[in-house]
């Protein structure tokens, strides 16, 4: 089974970035990171891979307000109030304005054989759902964690981030340090979109972390007939309201 993380480019002007994780044997592997510019890379990437396939996606792939925002944005926005995080406004307006090949890439991914749903009880063969990196960070690790990821995005420095995990020794189950060694073998360093292949990571190793917990430890912001974001974790659902404090 092969889980992929995308940092997606919505206005696909500039590269959207893929990490590949694949799960066999209890074994996790990494493939790689994939730049993607054009719908058509994308197009070519999927149509060949038959195998069960997961994708998690920075990106909505779901938008019916064609005005003010999604349920999933305001309860994510209120969420993340205490932690000096937000999250972008999304609705068809500013889709047509600002990113108008977003609603194409909905149906690349439908007609890719996609199921785009919460990964929840699915028996899809292929699904989509979609993430955002401060809320899987702050689930797997913790606020502190947030704010050094926030303080490395600023600073262009995203080798900080994994070094503090590393040193906290922060590797919620299952296999993140097998997850850190790929990420370290074939994050480019010094790339000027080293983040964007961080945050691929982070939405991979989300959705292979889902895939092995389930869901007591998923949490979801909005509906998924409106288009909703999932959350990873670490503890069941009944300590979420202890996230503020909560870093191993």
């Amino acid at each position: 089974m092969k889980f992929v993380g995308v940092d997606l480019a919505w206005g696909f002007k500039r590269p959207s970035f893929l990490c590949v994780l694949q799960y066999e044997g209890n074994n996790l592997s990494g493939e790689g990171f994939y730049p993607l510019v054009s719908l058509e890379d994308f197009a070519a990437f999927f149509a060949p891979k038959k195998d069960l396939l997961w994708l998690a996606i920075d990106a909505p792939l779901r938008v019916e307000d064609s005005s003010g925002n999604r349920l999933a944005e305001k309860e994510v926005s209120t969420f993340l109030r205490p932690f000096r995080e937000g999250i972008l406004p999304v609705n068809r307006t500013i889709i047509a304005r600002k990113y108008p090949l977003l609603p194409i890439f909905w149906g690349l991914l439908e007609q890719c054989g996609f199921c785009i749903q919460p990964p929840l009880e699915s028996i899809s063969r292929r699904l989509a759902f979609e993430v955002f990196p401060p809320l899987i960070i702050l689930g797997l690790w913790g606020a502190k964690a947030l704010q050094v990821y926030r303080e490395s995005k600023k600073r262009k420095e995203p080798p900080r981030f994994l070094e503090m995990v590393k040193e906290k020794k922060a590797f919620p189950p299952p296999f993140f340090l097998s997850c850190l060694q790929i990420m370290q073998d074939f994050l480019p360093q010094e790339s000027q979109y080293a983040q964007d292949a961080l945050d691929a990571f982070l939405c991979a190793y989300a959705a292979f972390f889902i895939s092995i917990k389930g869901k007591d430890y998923t949490y979801l912001f909005g509906l998924p007939e409106g288009g909703c974001i999932v959350m990873p974790l670490r503890y069941p659902k009944s300590a979420l309201a202890n996230l503020a404090n909560a870093f191993a």
